[in-house]
């Protein structure tokens, strides 16, 4: 319930920003499903700024290496998103450029974390290995807007420069996705004598209603007892439930 109230005073303040929501493991109780519908519904009912959605069992059960060879899972992948953006400071400015234009709300990400390019072979079959530990359960087919940070070693800028990773990507994507956007951002590249690379893939565009479909039916008691405390007025659950349908 914090991040609606946060992101409303972002927008007030005509500050661009970005949310991100963890939607609850399967084994949490109903109520924590219900207040995660709900804050999801709200702060895309009220078109706040772009969500960036994530599951915590697909969460937990990730795994990857950082570029310093330590194992990452759980909240510490969190934390390695972070990094990313925090490191491709035009990230918010862009991405919520492209929720403006192409009217996208919501999305999530698609990480490779240390991946190394001798072992995987090729950008290509690193992509393709992301896509087997989404960190949400989502219709890849379904998304239209793509949005990448990617992180090399230097040593590698020479066959992997920006626009040899947005012909490799393009590619990759043509026949999987409706594609209605793809923006690869200017690649860091870091001094490191590996060959490990680092990768965020920001999705958007797909359905929501699968995704939110289990969801509903494990929070309709929560929410009958809701209505019938009058903690929530009808027409504003239609407007989040709206969004999720």
């Amino acid at each position: 319930a914090i991040v609606p109230a946060l992101i409303t005073h972002s927008k007030k303040s005509k500050i661009n920003s970005i949310a991100f929501g963890i939607l609850p493991s399967q084994i949490q109780p109903s109520d924590a499903h219900f207040n995660a519908f709900s804050s999801v519904g709200l702060c895309l009912s009220k078109n706040f700024s772009p969500l960036v959605l994530l599951d915590r069992d697909n969460l937990e059960s990730f795994v990857g290496i950082n570029l310093n060879g330590l194992i990452i899972k759980g909240n510490a992948v969190i934390n390695f998103i972070f990094e990313l953006i925090k490191q491709k400071k035009s990230f918010v400015e862009e991405i919520s450029e492209l929720t403006r234009t192409f009217n996208i709300k919501s999305y999530t990400v698609l990480i490779a974390a240390g991946a190394s390019l001798g072992i995987y072979g090729s950008l290509e079959h690193i992509l393709s290995a992301i896509l087997l530990r989404p960190l949400l359960r989502f219709n890849f087919s379904n998304s239209s807007i793509t949005y990448v940070i990617i992180r090399i070693p230097i040593k590698l800028k020479k066959i992997l420069s920006k626009n040899t990773i947005e012909l490799l990507i393009a590619n990759w994507l043509k026949d999987k996705v409706n594609l209605k956007s793809l923006q690869v951002s200017e690649p860091l590249y870091v001094d490191s004598n590996g060959d490990r690379i680092d990768l965020a893939v920001f999705i958007g565009g797909f359905d929501l209603k699968e995704i939110f479909s289990l969801q509903k039916k494990k929070i309709e008691s929560v929410k009958n007892n809701a209505f019938k405390k009058s903690l929530i007025k009808k027409e504003e659950w239609e407007a989040i439930t709206k969004e999720l349908n």
